[in-house]
């Protein structure tokens, strides 16, 4: 069972928090409400146009990009919501060495499993399978509260770039 969410608002508004908790408080043990929005200001943006793959799939090299807070254990955390710095970790990180370093989800599965958010191993699989042609890269952002504006302007940018040097021709995106 899941809930809709409403449309994030364009401007901040602390009544939003307010009235989540209040929803969500009326609905009981189970916390799902109809009603709630957003708390999160989010830019109107239009859809990005998409890219052709530029190799066939099974030649591509595939890099990974996650918003739940994927460092190298040991690297200084991420600030608090809203911070947009990029981590790059190398194609070869083993799981092990991975922290999730952000307090905006509930970290059980991750810990459990850190590739149903950083599916490393999992595109290392795939291309051991032929099925890709191999791991690009992987990074980590914090996924939540950013400035769409820093986003765009400086942390897209600076990912476009790193993409290009390590010859990606795929991005797969994983929430956090």
């Amino acid at each position: 069972a899941g809930i809709a969410i409403e449309p994030a608002p364009r401007a901040y508004d602390p009544s939003a928090i307010a009235a989540n908790a209040a929803l969500v408080a009326a609905a009981g043990p189970s916390g799902l409400a109809a009603g709630l929005r957003s708390e999160v200001p989010v830019d109107a943006l239009a859809p990005p146009p998409l890219a052709r793959l530029r190799a066939p799939l099974r030649a591509a090299r595939v890099a990974v990009l996650t918003g739940a807070g994927a460092l190298l254990a040991g690297d200084p955390p991420f600030r608090a919501a809203g911070d947009a710095t990029l981590r790059e970790l190398p194609a070869d990180v083993a799981l092990a060495d991975v922290a999730f370093g952000v307090s905006t989800y509930d970290h059980a599965d991750v810990l459990a499993d850190p590739d149903v958010m950083l599916p490393v191993a999992t595109l290392r699989a795939l291309a051991e399978a032929g099925e890709i042609g191999g791991l690009a890269g992987a990074f980590g952002i914090h996924g939540g509260g950013a400035d769409t504006t820093e986003l765009r302007e400086r942390t897209g940018p600076q990912l476009l770039d790193r993409l290009r040097a390590m010859h990606a021709d795929a991005l797969l995106l994983t929430g956090g």
